[in-house]
């Protein structure tokens, strides 16, 4: 089970990760008169997690408060701890983008599948 700030937020259906690797910001520097380049790295900006899964709701009213708080996190844009379906630990994750399809009728309730995606600063 997959946890952000502590909590499960998406717990009510499967999930999964797909971890992106760092990407590290650099200037290159040529110099009139001489052969190649000088390349400064300025350090690690981040990498991007992506979690796809389903949320299920036994009311389309519960399914949308479920729906409610995780988009209170993105809003609010703050850091926390990902813990991914492994037990993997991405601290100083934002969720950044929370997107969701078409409320769907199921046999034991209603079900969304959702993207979401995480900016891991450090």
């Amino acid at each position: 089970m997959a946890y952000f700030d502590g909590m499960a937020l998406f717990s009510s259906g499967p999930s999964s990760f797909e971890v992106g690797g760092w990407s590290v910001a650099t200037r290159r520097d040529g110099f009139p008169g001489l052969d190649g380049v000088r390349q400064l790295v300025l350090g690690a900006r981040g990498r991007k997690i992506r979690q796809r899964g389903y949320l299920t709701g036994s009311t389309a009213v519960a399914l949308a408060a479920q729906t409610a708080l995780i988009g209170a996190y993105q809003k609010s844009a703050e850091p926390h701890t990902l813990i991914d379906n492994s037990g993997l630990t991405y601290p100083n994750s934002v969720l950044s983008t929370f997107r969701c399809g078409p409320v769907r009728r199921a046999a034991s309730g209603h079900i969304v599948r959702y993207e979401a995606e995480y900016l891991q600063l450090s």
